[in-house]
């Protein structure tokens, strides 16, 4: 089909054309209006007994730590591994989650070798709300307390050997992820010419398939007219 045919199928059945476009830019409106997120990255150390989160030598980098921080991630995500991302600083709504939780060890060997060389777990939360994400933050953050003192307390630590866990500073904050601007454009331009292109092609079908019914009119109208003549002589 020429470019010359297709044009004359969007001028013939420009309602069709009209009706797509309508229906595109209602679904563009409506997911700007539904688009943008809440997340938040809360970061929990464990240290050992005694030693500050902030000072070099608190143990975040001892292997046994860093083995016990692993286990209680392991416990919170109900005995499933964290999904491992290529670099460690790999955001989860980067990769399309809209609501969902991530719990997991910063994982510096990328996605297909693990390394695990700090004993901090990292907590992802994004939902719709910012409510939501601070509920989900507040019980997560209990439970991480509440397992690395039940897992110490089953094993008969002393009190003076017990390993801390404490909120990194400034990670507890909730951040509102939206598009920026040019994205948001690029976006409607992409919906815009996807509604094009189906206008088009509806028209252009619904031209083709009238095509027989013009053919099969005018066919009749030539042989009645004829015969229209023979009777008059």
């Amino acid at each position: 089909m020429t470019l010359r045919e297709v044009m004359r199928a969007a001028i013939r059945r420009w309602y069709v054309v009209l009706l797509v476009l309508v229906i595109g830019a209602v679904g563009a409106v409506f997911l700007q209006r539904d688009g943008g997120s809440y997340a938040t990255r809360t970061s929990v150390v464990f240290t050992l007994p005694g030693q500050a989160a902030l000072l070099p030598e608190n143990g975040a980098t001892d292997e046994r730590v860093i083995a016990f921080a692993a286990a209680v991630a392991q416990e919170l995500n109900g005995g499933e591994p964290a999904p491992a991302y290529a670099t460690a600083d790999a955001p989860s709504y980067g990769a399309g989650v809209r609501e969902g939780v991530w719990v997991g060890l910063p994982n510096y060997g990328g996605q297909w070798v693990q390394s695990f060389g700090l004993a901090q777990i990292e907590i992802q939360i994004v939902d719709r709300t910012e409510e939501g994400v601070r509920v989900t933050q507040h019980e997560l953050l209990q439970r991480v307390t509440e397992i690395a003192a039940s897992r110490q307390e089953q094993s008969g630590v002393a009190e003076s050997e017990l390993i801390r866990t404490s909120v990194v500073p400034l990670t507890a904050r909730i951040d509102h992820i939206e598009a920026s601007r040019s994205a948001t454009l690029l976006a409607f331009a992409a919906i815009g010419s996807a509604s094009l292109i189906v206008g088009l092609w509806l028209a252009v079908l619904l031209e083709r398939r009238a095509q027989p019914l013009r053919v099969g009119r005018r066919t009749s109208v030539a042989w009645v007219q004829p015969m229209k003549e023979v009777h008059s002589r």
